[in-house]
């Protein structure tokens, strides 16, 4: 029932998961006879076909529920394997009474959605069914070898670490460990026989799995995305990073990390799990005190060693959000509980036994709340594919083009009455076809059709990481559109002929011959100003309004006189938010520079590489007076803390080393403190600027302010020293300057406004077309009478300044 209930509570809740719709709409394709090839994300996808296929073809079922039905049938029947074979482990080591196992795997049911990705039907569930599988039969090989236990080693082998190869070095890697070391203790022809037999099981499994592999990608012609590899430093700075990193994450894979964000009402739940936790541990311990006790399977505590290295040396321990790598931690724990609680001769351990029960009761009572809760407000998030989906229905359009999440979302919402064929934006604009979770085979449609196609854009445009194709990029490589339309609550959509919209299944051909090939891409430099008789500036500040809320009206003027510009956003100014906020963001900063100017709101995007990272650089087009550079990390709140989206990083714990690295909204690149003041210090090097502008980073003013204010000002003084520059630095006064008394003229603060109002048009938080009004005045108002900058000498004093 526990599982049950994450399931839904996570599937009402979150919105549409890309991946998991993803594979259950690239399965009704092969259903369906399309077989052409497709990417998928990883191996274990391949798994679930069956069951999508399966659950596909169940009748009087919408999109939403069948995911729903994959979802709970494949959590539950894996939670069930999980307690079977656990079970069968525990009475291998010849424990006859289960009290504690039933409690251990209570306590693992309370936190399923913290061990397992239970969010829809993903699967980093059945992976651990197959590393018990898999040490179950490696045991029973150890106590009787036979060759057909070796053989079922190998062959579970192989196919368990096809799907998951962490499981090959934690379950596999930890086995022969034990084995070895067993040979180590008894040290007999035959332990040295099974010995080498283990080992020997584990080097055919892995071969096995690769064999699997390459017939996967030759008889199905799928590909898979390689993951990002994350090296390990050996530095006294990273391994601090590392010991934070495991522990923070150890607890928050058993729902126990309850310093990991501000308090609130799921904390209770979480003080609940670290009492449970920690009897568990408490009984362990004890377990170890009494020397007579020899029950504990010594192999679970090779695998918890073993998943804590694999953790730690392959860089996930310095990443935030990676704790699901400690996925096998909570299960091997409940073993060692199953096995050693039943042997221990202690008066206070029955009404532990109640304890633990009562607290896990009442922590999945606050699950279930937590549902019922969340219910009236289910499938919010998914409102616009809903939307879109309903549109393209009522308006007869069969087939149209949109977005990889739109194409593959829609599509399979739509249950084949309308098709959305996925594209992605390349670096020259131009929409061409994306592949993962979705067949080549099926983009044969447009060939052959013969109405219109409506290329549809999702706040008026089509996203691919870091490229953006707006209408305007979309017009110039199909032409003009037969018409141009609204689709409340989506965004908008261009009309063609089936003639013009089949020119984008040419384009990929097109741009290889015309256009710079990806190699030459990469390696483009920074955008340099041609010409700046005045002088250049460089403004590094942490969110998309920075800028024009706290410096202005200096930048305008600057910019007017004929000073060069180049501004540079750290973060996202997400604020926790999904991508479309931040995106809105970053125009409505484009939408103001172009108020300065007086300039038509036109940029080119560019795709400048700095130290080997690709960053979204953009500039104004009719003037080389400014760049402005989205580097996307993620907002970390005004106190530091960070937000649940971006797993809690932020600015300042970067900075302070309580995390390792830092990675962008966007997905495209991972920072660590160093790499990100290098990136800044080559601009600043490029440049080589007579200011630089920047927040405050310490003083009395810079008290109360947000905390990516002063992380940023830290790192634009750093780099400033690391590009030994002699810029002239010059720290403006940032939330804090409400306080101070009204400096500006009321031409100044209209000024002011009239810049502030053009981006504010596209911040949905403070003002929108949807909206009656905006907020400026009331939240922002008293900014616009106040510009207050400290240069170095003035940024520490004790007073306020006075100009």
């Amino acid at each position: 029932m526990m599982v049950g209930a994450w399931t839904v509570l996570r599937h009402v809740t979150n919105g549409v998961n890309f991946d998991v719709v993803g594979q259950i709409g690239l399965a009704q394709q092969w259903a369906s006879g399309t077989m052409a090839g497709a990417q998928l994300g990883t191996t274990n996808y391949l798994v679930k076909m069956p069951l999508y296929i399966c659950i596909n073809a169940v009748p009087g079922l919408s999109p939403m529920h069948k995911i729903l039905l994959a979802a709970l049938v494949l959590n539950v029947i894996t939670f069930i394997a999980l307690f079977l074979l656990l079970e069968r482990i525990v009475a291998f080591y010849g424990v006859k009474q289960n009290v504690w196992l039933y409690i251990g795997v209570m306590w693992l049911a309370s936190i399923a959605g913290n061990i397992f990705w239970i969010d829809y039907a993903n699967s980093r569930n059945i992976e651990t069914v197959g590393g018990l599988l898999f040490l179950y039969i490696a045991l029973r090989f150890m106590r009787m070898p036979q060759l057909s236990q070796f053989i079922y080693i190998v062959l579970t082998g192989s196919i368990v670490f096809f799907v998951d190869t962490l499981q090959l070095y934690i379950c596999g890697v930890g086995v022969s460990l034990y084995a070895l070391a067993t040979l180590a203790v008894r040290r007999t022809r035959q332990q040295a026989f099974i010995a080498a037999s283990i080992c020997a099981a584990t080097i055919l499994s892995y071969f096995g799995a690769q064999a699997l592999f390459l017939g996967a990608r030759r008889f199905l012609h799928v590909s898979f995305l390689n993951a990002p590899r994350l090296p390990f430093e050996f530095t006294g700075t990273s391994l601090i990073s590392t010991l934070h990193g495991s522990v923070s994450s150890s607890l928050q894979i058993m729902g126990a990390n309850l310093l990991s964000h501000p308090f609130d009402a799921n904390s209770i739940r979480e003080v609940l799990n670290l009492l449970v936790l920690g009897t568990i541990v408490g009984i362990l311990i004890l377990a170890t005190r009494k020397k007579k006790i020899r029950p504990v399977p010594f192999v679970a505590v090779f695998i918890i060693v073993v998943n804590y290295v694999v953790y730690v040396l392959s860089g996930q321990a310095n990443i935030a959000g990676t704790y699901r790598y400690l996925i096998m931690i909570p299960l091997f724990l409940v073993l060692l509980l199953a096995c050693t609680g039943p042997r221990l001769r202690a008066k206070y351990l029955h009404p532990a036994q109640y304890l633990m029960v009562g607290l896990i009761f009442c922590s999945s009572v606050m699950v279930l709340g937590g549902l019922v809760v969340h219910w009236p407000q289910r499938h919010a998030k998914d409102a616009h594919i809903y939307q879109l989906v309903s549109y393209l229905q009522q308006h007869n359009y069969p087939l149209a083009i949109g977005s990889r999440e739109t194409g593959v979302t829609a599509t399979y919402f739509a249950q084949q009455r309308a098709t959305i064929l996925p594209f992605g934006c390349s670096a020259q604009h131009q929409l061409e076809p994306t592949f993962l979770f979705y067949d080549r085979g099926a983009y044969s449609a447009l060939s052959t059709y013969e109405g219109d196609v409506p290329v549809l854009l999702q706040n008026n445009r089509i996203s691919f990481g870091n490229n953006i194709c707006y209408a305007n990029d979309i017009i110039s490589q199909i032409g003009q559109p037969i018409q141009q339309i609204s689709i409340p609550g989506f965004g908008s959509a261009l009309i063609y002929s089936a003639a013009q919209a089949k020119q984008v299944l040419a384009a990929p051909n097109k741009l290889s011959q015309t256009r710079p090939l990806a190699a030459e891409r990469s390696t483009a430099t920074l955008h340099r100003f041609e010409s700046c008789p005045v002088g250049k500036t460089d403004i590094i500040v942490a969110h998309t309004d920075d800028d024009i809320l706290f410096m202005n009206p200096d930048v305008t003027n600057k910019l007017r006189s004929g000073v060069c510009i180049r501004t540079v956003y750290i973060t996202a100014g997400d604020d926790g938010r999904q991508k479309e906020y931040w995106l809105r963001r970053e125009q409505g900063i484009r939408n103001a520079y172009a108020a300065m100017l007086g300039l038509p709101n036109e940029w080119t995007e560019l795709h400048a590489t700095i130290n080997g990272r690709n960053l979204a650089t953009y500039t104004l087009n009719g003037s080389n007076a400014i760049n402005v550079i989205f580097m996307r990390l993620p907002d970390g709140g005004v106190n530091g803390d960070g937000f649940r989206q971006n797993n809690y990083g932020s600015l300042k714990k970067l900075s302070a080393r309580t995390i390792h690295a830092l990675r962008t909204v966007d997905d495209a690149s991972t920072y660590t403190y160093p790499q990100l003041t290098k990136i800044i210090a080559t601009i600043i090097a490029t440049d080589n600027p007579n200011d630089i502008l920047t927040t405050t980073a310490s003083g009395p003013l810079s008290v109360g302010d947000h905390s990516d204010h002063k992380a940023v000002a830290l790192i634009a003084t750093r780099a400033a020293t690391v590009a030994h520059s002699k810029a002239h630095i010059l720290s403006y006064v940032g939330y804090t300057g409400n306080s101070l008394v009204p400096n500006l003229s009321d031409e100044d603060a209209l000024l002011k406004r009239e810049i502030f109002s053009a981006y504010a048009y596209d911040d949905d938080v403070i003002c929108s077309p949807k909206m009656p009004r905006c907020s400026i005045d009331d939240t922002y108002g008293k900014y616009f009478y106040r510009n207050y900058k400290l240069n170095a000498s003035q940024l520490n004093k004790q007073v306020q300044p006075q100009y």
